[in-house]
């Protein structure tokens, strides 16, 4: 999708957007969005190839098992990034006086107060969730009821983004759902969309013939320049906010699908074998059973024959080896590939791993990390430059740059060994540093603090145990000798 094109047809219309480019967009944007939704859907373990696979015999066994590594892959790098909720705080070398100056403490304040009331936690660990199946997260800024500032998650596929590259920033975005409405005595199907720039927020609902035009139906419209559809969105910049997952906006799972689908195939296909050989097979060799044989043989257990005919079970022969190694190469390869760890393989949990072993076996994981956590922090970034526009106008003065934005990751933490470390590092380095090494420890500059305060409560104590307590005697006469 050319969007500087797209600009530039926009600058011809005097930045109207027209109903052409609504449905040039749509349309363009359609394979893009059944993308999205087929790659949701298979995290889901839904419309996976292996569910639709069919035989040519439909008396031999069909088994459909579905091994969910899509959703083991999603699922340990956001449990990895955001299983520790993402810490946000505001940094004090901003600030003239520091964590003593009141503008730092009120910035604070309104940062948290905002985390909490948006419920942060959660939206970041489902902002990471859609960034690692779909390749992309979106956001919307709002304004609530109540006058005050929100963000939610959006369906990344109901999204597109207009950038102007000599900017390299979102110029417009635009937003498309599926509504009913009523034509007549019947209600049908119609596109809906809502077309963002950096100070409205435009309606438009597509007709019978497929062309767009102004929806007049949402509540709260005001008429800007004759444009009846539309309303403020009451912030200085596009507040749709996207946050790709790589500079591809690829999917984790995505380059491993192949081979997930080639494991659910083996897996159904040594299945079939099982179950298509459940029951016993006989083989006469010198006579030829007849059913009345057969059916004595039930009820006996037995058949007659003569010396030379033989009667034996037909087995058929599996390599099972074959198998599994064909098994453990597919599950060694998704994971390589998809840059993930398996934590049930030998080379992850034998006696032999060490804690220094794991981090190597972890390192894949920390570069894919490493890349969704840039891309997080970059739209978090933009996130809070469209909220300080809005703030600035309740002479809040919170800005992105005065902002800091933390991922721990989610690891098990090995206390005794840090501990250990600890103990080696005091007095070779700055205690600011050596604690900072400490993972439970969330804010050093609070543990310092902390710590500063339970010496000064030592230092009382020991000043109140010695008041009224008799003067120490002279150090030489200790022994009670006469005083002359």
């Amino acid at each position: 999708m050319n969007m500087q094109a797209i600009i530039e047809r926009l600058k011809q219309a005097a930045n109207q957007v027209t109903s052409q480019i609504l449905k040039d967009l749509v349309q363009e944007h359609m394979s893009i969005k059944t993308e999205m939704i087929r790659k949701y859907n298979a995290y889901q373990a839904k419309g996976v190839p292996i569910l639709t696979r069919s035989v040519p015999d439909s008396t031999k066994a069909n088994n459909k098992l579905v091994n969910d590594f899509r959703g083991e892959v999603v699922d340990q790098i956001v449990g990895y990034l955001f299983g520790n909720p993402v810490t946000y705080f505001v940094k004090p070398e901003n600030y003239e006086n520091g964590k003593d100056s009141q503008e730092f403490k009120n910035d604070s304040l309104a940062l948290n107060y905002f985390r909490v009331d948006n419920r942060l936690d959660d939206i970041d660990a489902e902002t990471g969730k859609m960034m690692s199946i779909c390749g992309r997260a979106v956001r919307l800024c709002y304004i609530n009821t109540e006058g005050k500032e929100r963000v939610m998650n959006i369906d990344p596929w109901e999204c597109i983004f207009i950038y102007d590259r000599s900017l390299d920033q979102v110029q417009y975005a635009l937003r498309y759902y599926t509504v009913k409405v009523v034509e007549g005595t019947k209600s049908a199907d119609r596109i809906r969309v809502e077309w963002y720039d950096n100070q409205r927020v435009y309606f438009y609902i597509q007709t019978g013939n497929g062309d767009y035009v102004p929806d007049l139906t949402e509540e709260n419209l005001d008429d800007a320049f004759g444009m009846r559809n539309s309303k403020l969105h009451l912030f200085d910049y596009v507040p749709l906010l996207d946050y790709p997952n790589n500079k591809e906006c690829q999917g984790d799972f995505e380059k491993v699908e192949s081979l997930i689908d080639g494991y659910d195939k083996t897996l159904s296909d040594a299945q079939n074998e099982i179950e298509d050989l459940r029951l016993a097979y006989l083989l006469f060799k010198g006579i030829v059973p007849t059913k009345e044989s057969l059916a004595q043989a039930k009820q006996s257990g037995a058949f007659g024959c003569d010396k030379d005919d033989t009667i034996e079970y037909l087995t058929k022969q599996i390599n099972d080896t074959f198998v599994e190694n064909h098994k453990k190469t597919l599950r060694e390869n998704i994971y390589r590939f998809a840059k993930s760890v398996d934590v049930h393989a030998d080379t992850f949990t034998g006696s032999g791993a060490s804690g220094e072993a794991r981090k190597w076996l972890l390192l894949a994981l920390e570069n894919k990390g490493s890349t969704k956590e840039r891309k997080f922090k970059s739209a978090t970034f933009q996130m809070f430059k469209v909220l300080s526009t809005a703030w600035n106008k309740k002479n809040i003065k919170l800005t992105p740059q005065k902002i800091d934005v933390k991922l721990d990751r989610n690891l098990p933490v090995e206390l005794l060994s840090e501990s250990q470390i600890q103990m080696n590092l005091k007095g070779m380095i700055s205690d600011r540093t050596r604690l900072g090494l400490l993972s439970v420890i969330a804010d050093v500059d609070a543990e310092i603090q902390r710590m500063q305060e339970e010496q000064e409560e030592r230092i009382d104590l020991i000043g109140m145990d010695n008041e009224g307590a008799p003067p120490l005697e002279p150090e030489d006469n200790k022994n009670n000798e006469p005083k002359e």
